[in-house]
This record gives C-alpha cells, structure tokens and sequence, in this order.
C-alpha cells in the first residue's frame, strides 16, 4: 500500500475511534450523573416528549436522575451499535503525476 493512502486510511480510523470514544464517555459520564441524581433524590417537575415516525414516548413528572439516565443509555446504544462505514481504497484519489520532461543534467565541475 502507498504511503499516502496508509495515512488517509490511519486518519480516518483514528477520527472514526475519536468520535464513538467521546460519545461512548459522554454516555457514561451522563448515566453516571442521572444515577447520582437519583441516588441523592433530587426531584423536579418537567415534561418530556418525542415522536419519531409515528411513535410517541413521554416521560411526566418524573426525576430528574431517570431523565439523565435514559439520555446516557441512548448515548451509550449510539456510540456501540452505530456504524460507521469508510473507505480508503484510493478510488477517488488522482494519481500522482510523472515527470513528463528529461532530468537536467549538470555539469561534473564548475565553470
């Protein structure tokens, strides 16, 4: 493999590994801190809800702790089962052009 291309394909796993590892410790730091609220009973009272394509959830009422937890846990799902596909294949990238011109040559000794 060219050297160019291992480097496109290293930045690219390496860009992919940075983002599913800050979403994945995003996740945990949020379930760890919805735990935390519920733990020390920390109420409040709002409302919460979401449709998507014709499902709708609500959370009423409820702690804030469940709130953070249920938010770390979707996080958590995002950054294990979300896939992100690549490829480094070098297909869309142009070959490098070759000289078309002789080489000077130079002279053995100075004038």
């Amino acid at each position: 493999m060219d050297e160019f291309l291992l480097r496109i394909h290293l930045i690219t796993v390496l860009a992919i590994l940075g983002f599913k590892l800050a979403v994945l410790l995003a996740g945990v730091f949020i379930t760890w801190m919805g735990f935390k609220l519920m733990v020390l009973g920390i109420t409040g009272e709002f409302k919460f809800s979401a449709s998507f394509r014709g499902v709708k959830s609500g959370l009423a009422s409820a702690s804030p702790g469940l709130l953070f937890l249920l938010l770390g846990v979707f996080l958590l799902a995002i950054a294990l089962f979300k896939d992100k596909p690549f490829e480094t294949g070098g297909a869309n990238i142009p070959e490098r052009q070759k000289p078309t011109a002789a080489p000077i040559k130079l002279p053995d000794s100075p004038p």
